[in-house]
């Protein structure tokens, strides 16, 4: 059985963009996490020139995390670069807060209410 994949949220986030290119000089830019799940985003308008396996910044907000390309596709002169990343492992997701949720499920997958306990008689 094949896991399912893992649930993405279309957004437009702005993040800034930071690491070593592939010419191997520091590059600091803005750009915009689109696509994001708990684990990866799809970045559009990146300048720097990345390859697959590089390791970059990403900062959302005031969180920060590591992240490696795993894709790279040129998508012409006004969206300029996209690029596939993948959180480093022990890295927190720095847009977990505009995630949903995931609901609370059972033993056999059935979502579970929370229940109220009955208040003791004093």
């Amino acid at each position: 059985m094949t896991p399912k994949p893992e649930p993405r949220v279309d957004v437009n986030l702005p993040v800034r963009v930071f690491g070593m290119g592939a010419d191997n000089r520091p590059f600091f830019q803005n750009a915009h996490a689109r696509n994001v799940s708990d684990h990866g985003a799809k970045l559009s308008g990146i300048e720097k020139q990345l390859r697959p396996g590089d390791v970059i910044g990403i900062q959302f907000g005031d969180k920060k995390a590591r992240c490696k390309v795993v894709w790279v596709v040129d998508a012409g002169a006004l969206k300029k670069t996209q690029i596939g990343v993948q959180l480093v492992a022990d890295q927190e997701c720095p847009w977990t807060a505009i995630l949903p949720r995931p609901e609370r499920r059972g033993r056999r997958g059935r979502h579970v209410a929370r229940q109220r306990r009955p208040q003791r008689a004093r």
